[in-house]
């Protein structure tokens, strides 16, 4: 054990550590008896004291210098989060050896056990409904939010460490493992873990806000879905496979790898908003990671469509366990002018890109009615971003190569102000016919500089004219 004075030396393995009505020295706390033990894991044990205060008494080989000066450095930070159980002081014997360290006591169950598992759910929460799942949500991102904000990543997102007492009360516990500074994470599980760092030793490298992303998108899909991983899904390998080839099933739209649990997975799915849909699937599939701030945004604005009932007209969207796919909400029907019965609809778009009009059925009719920009599974495979696209934008077809192109508003202004017609070739294929111009004039092909350029010819009698009868009269 380690003294808290003098040259921090290990003393003798005979020295026996705190327990069960002993009494310890609470740096900044005083004396506190250890009344009885209310949690025990692999670095030791925690009790509660006779002053309402938790302490966590370590395993003797776990007492280590390293260990004592990140909690000295934990202890001085003097972290105030609701909910967060952070290191208040260290734990000595009364022979001033170093034991532990003390926190606030936490309330609830481990998130994994009471709410991971559906009978464990209802049985532990009988009374909640979708929007108890949503304020656990904004309540854990808050928390995670104000970690981030003190520089503090919590690495072992882990839903064991995660107490549920209400949607209004989540506890973080073994913040011990947390990484401050130059002092890492060392521990971590593999769902929660990104795939550019997986198999690789967490104490001997510091973790990145992306690597952080990762693990809160995962849980927060795992609080959403109850207790199902991202990438579990139908075929699929173990969770190390699955999420180094980032297998995602779930479908956004028309992006479907069509593998998608069986069971009510698929419902649940269906019924979350479809931006929270896509954030999920960029997350998991194009590792475009969202941090906790944007998440909350999401989650405030699901939260309010529970409320206001937008999501689904029969209210299957507030149900835990959804029995069927979402309907079109009134909210939806209203705006798109449809009369829809059932849980199976058809609706008739028309893409903004070709033209074309193409139908859609179910939740991903539901979800492209939501879409500013409706393509059709053509264009969608086109290489163009029509999701870039501004107002005052179209796309145009070009008579060379058939592709899609846009012509910009700012090209059209300009095109208008010259006097120029819309352009029928795209940018490549105009590149293209610039460069052969080029190449024939320097050439000498003769036959190619006698061709009239009737267009040109017009523009130039065009603006002669404005500047001479300009305003309606002949400029003197």
């Amino acid at each position: 054990m380690l003294r808290w004075f003098g040259s921090m030396k290990k003393q003798p393995e005979s020295t026996a550590l705190p327990d069960k009505g002993d009494v310890v020295i609470v740096k900044g706390h005083g004396r506190q008896r250890l009344s009885h033990p209310i949690g025990e894991g692999g670095e030791g044990r925690i009790f509660l004291t006779d002053c309402g205060l938790a302490c966590k008494i370590y395993k003797k080989e776990r007492l280590t210098e390293k260990r004592y000066e990140k909690l000295s450095l934990m202890v001085k930070k003097k972290i105030s989060i609701p909910g967060v159980c952070w290191p208040l002081g260290l734990v000595f014997t009364r022979g001033k050896e170093f034991a532990g360290y003390a926190m606030p006591a936490a309330d609830g169950k481990p998130m994994q056990k009471c709410m991971f598992v559906k009978p464990l759910l209802e049985k532990n929460f009988p009374h909640w409904r979708r929007l108890n799942l949503v304020r656990l949500s904004i309540k854990w991102l808050e928390t995670i939010a104000a970690l981030h904000r003190c520089n503090i990543l919590v690495g072992d997102v882990n839903p064991l460490n995660f107490l549920i007492a209400s949607d209004q009360d989540i506890y973080f516990v073994d913040t011990d493992s947390y990484q401050i500074d130059d002092f890492p994470c060392p521990v971590g599980m593999v769902n929660f873990t990104a795939p550019e760092i997986q198999g690789r030793d967490f104490s001997t490298f510091l973790r990145t806000l992306e690597h952080e992303y990762f693990a809160v998108a995962t849980l927060l899909f795992m609080i959403l879905l109850p207790g199902k991983s991202p990438y579990s899904h139908q075929g699929g390998g173990n969770p190390l496979d699955n999420i180094k080839k980032m297998h995602f099933p779930y479908p956004v739209g028309e992006d479907s790898k069509k593998k998608t649990p069986e069971g009510p997975w698929r419902f649940i799915w269906s019924h979350l908003p479809y931006k929270v849909k896509r954030a999920f699937y960029d997350c998991f599939v194009h590792q475009k990671r969202v941090p906790p701030a944007k998440w909350l945004e999401l989650m405030d604005k699901y939260r309010y469509a529970l409320e206001n009932n937008y999501l689904d007209p029969g209210g299957e969207s507030e149900k835990l366990f959804p029995g069927r796919l979402k309907q079109l909400s009134k909210y939806s029907q209203k705006r798109y002018n449809k009369d829809i019965e059932g849980s199976s609809i058809t609706i008739a778009f028309k893409c903004d890109s070709c033209g074309t009009t193409f139908k859609l059925e179910g939740e991903t009719a539901a979800d492209m009615a939501l879409k500013a920009v409706k393509l059709c599974m053509a264009c969608k495979r086109s290489p163009l971003d029509l999701t870039a696209m501004k107002p005052g934008d179209e796309t145009l077809t070009c008579m060379e190569c058939s592709e899609h192109f846009i012509f910009s508003g700012n090209e059209k202004e300009f095109f208008h102000k010259k006097g120029f017609y819309a352009p029928k070739r795209c940018p490549n294929c105009r590149e293209k016919k610039k460069t052969q111009s080029s190449d024939n004039l320097k050439d000498g092909n003769l036959e190619f500089q006698a061709q009239p350029v009737v267009k040109k010819r017009e523009n130039i009698i065009l603006r002669l004219y404005r500047k001479l009868f300009g305003s309606g009269k002949r400029r003197i």
